[in-house]
Order: C-alpha cells, then structure tokens, then sequence
C-alpha cells in the first residue's frame, strides 16, 4: 500500500465550540482496506486560534499503534470559521499479502 493507498478520516469533537473551549481532533489513518498506520507523521495547521499543546497555530506528531493521532484546538479571539489543514506522511507502508485456498471435487 502506497500512500496512494492511505486513508485519513479526520473529526472534531464537538464540532461547534465556544470562545475559549478546546475542541478535539482526531486523524486516524489506515491503508485502503482499514489497517491502521503506526508512526505516520500527521501535521495540522489553521489560520486562527491555538493547540493546547504547541501554544501556536500548528502542531504535529506521529500516529499510534491503532492509527489515531489526536491533538486539541481552541480559539480565543474567533472569526466564525475555521478550516484545519491535515497532512499525513508515511515511510515505509508495508504492502499486505494474501492467499485465497480454492477447492476442488
């Protein structure tokens, strides 16, 4: 599986916030059929507002064992929306093999 091949599903949780109160972000990322990726390097930017973590408008970090990568946002001074970039890279994608057993009579 290529990066060609990756899946990103990426929510907000909840969707709509108020002033001041973080919302979280989540970026799972999975090959085409469903297997998670370990260790993709997922980076979020957005014009406004902070990560709790990094205190800036960026932040970045490596997806887990299940394929999930989370990180909280809040804006303090809002405009009424938002829109948070997602980019996600991997190494190393190992491709998958099967074996399909056909009986005979």
């Amino acid at each position: 599986a290529a990066l060609s091949g990756m899946v990103i599903t990426a929510t907000a949780e909840p969707e709509v916030v108020r002033r001041d109160q973080a919302t979280t972000l989540l970026v799972k990322v999975a090959t085409r059929n469903g297997q998670p990726i370990a260790g993709a390097k997922v980076m979020l930017t957005t014009g406004g507002g902070l990560f709790l973590r990094t205190g800036q408008p960026r932040d970045e970090g490596a997806t887990d064992a299940s394929g999930f990568f989370r990180a909280q946002w809040l804006c303090k001074e809002c405009a009424p929306a938002y829109r948070i970039s997602v980019g996600v890279t991997a190494t190393d994608v190992p491709a998958g093999k099967a074996t399909i057993d056909v009986k005979t009579r």
